[in-house]
């Protein structure tokens, strides 16, 4: 996180949207097919950041109220600073997870995250 670029507001921001869609998600899942095994937000890894980086893809922008703004959606400076925030947390908590090999995979190394990052 830099100080000064505004990422100490956006980037907590991010990480939120993150959460929430995640729990949403999952929720929705398994309301879907009671089976369905919840995947928990953390640690965050590129499989889950590709879902929400297709639901953010998609979306609208909001107004300051949180509507959305019909015929808007997220611009590309959004969308890289949205994985720029995943990534930061990821590989700031990445010692918490160190038994994961997804979580220590950089979100910058996937191809899907290239992808939507380079679509934005």
């Amino acid at each position: 996180m830099k100080t000064g670029k505004g990422t100490e507001i956006a980037y907590p921001h991010h990480i939120k949207n993150y959460v929430n869609f995640m729990t949403a998600d999952q929720a929705a899942r398994q309301t879907e097919n009671p089976e369905w095994r919840i995947v928990p937000p953390f640690p965050i890894t590129a499989r889950n950041v590709a879902a929400f980086l297709k639901f953010e893809t998609t979306r609208p922008k909001n107004n300051s109220d949180g509507e959305p703004i019909l015929g808007t959606r997220l611009g590309y400076e959004t969308i890289k600073q949205c994985i720029s925030a995943l990534e930061n947390w990821r590989h700031t908590h990445e010692h918490e997870f160190k038994d994961d090999n997804e979580a220590l995979w950089p979100l910058h190394e996937d191809a899907h995250i290239r992808t939507y990052e380079a679509n934005a």
